[in-house]
């Protein structure tokens, strides 16, 4: 009886261990290590969270009908990273509420201060074309979005990535560079 309790606890144990440590996805056959203090967030959950906070903003609701969510990976609601698949860009509320957001803030006769890039990355050897946001706003705070594409596997796959802690985002950002697709 015992040693049951005693395997059943290290089974445990190794399960907790285990969980969000890596992520796989076979559509892209893409893999990518979780960063500690990082949780995987179920789509649906995602969606209904983000909802919650764009109706309260009034904001547009956030959907699936423009983009298939593959993973939600979040340190906490400034601090995340979704993969997409056929993501479309100009559709993306995400994209459209920060736009809303600048404008505010400018329409109350702050300024916004930010750069812009882009460039072309390697991971795992496939050519992403990366987009980078910096906003620097008059209170002080801080965000920034990186969003990298590639065309794998004949579709269109797409991470969206978001952080106001600094240190969070390069965890984030290193993780998907070491990430691999086979």
């Amino acid at each position: 009886m015992k040693t049951k309790l005693i395997l059943v606890l290290l089974l445990i144990i190794n399960y907790s261990f285990a969980q969000n440590k890596t992520f796989k996805d076979n559509q892209f056959n893409w893999t990518m290590s979780v960063p500690e203090g990082c949780t995987i967030i179920k789509s649906k959950t995602w969606l209904k969270e983000k909802n919650k906070e764009n109706t309260a903003k009034g904001y547009e609701i956030e959907n699936e009908d423009n983009s298939k969510i593959i993973v939600v990976m979040s340190f906490d609601s400034l601090n995340y990273f979704v993969a997409y698949r056929d993501f479309d860009l100009k559709k993306s509320s995400a994209f459209i509420n920060l736009k809303k957001n600048m404008k505010e803030i400018h329409s109350k006769g702050q300024k916004i201060t930010g750069n812009n890039s882009n460039e072309k990355v390697k991971i795992a050897n496939l050519e992403f074309n990366k987009v980078k946001f910096d906003y620097n706003f008059p209170d002080k705070s801080y965000i920034c979005t990186e969003v990298y594409g590639a065309f794998i596997n004949q579709k269109v796959f797409t991470v969206y990535v978001q952080y106001n802690d600094k240190q969070k985002g390069a965890q984030l950002i290193e993780n998907l560079e070491k990430s691999t697709f086979q």
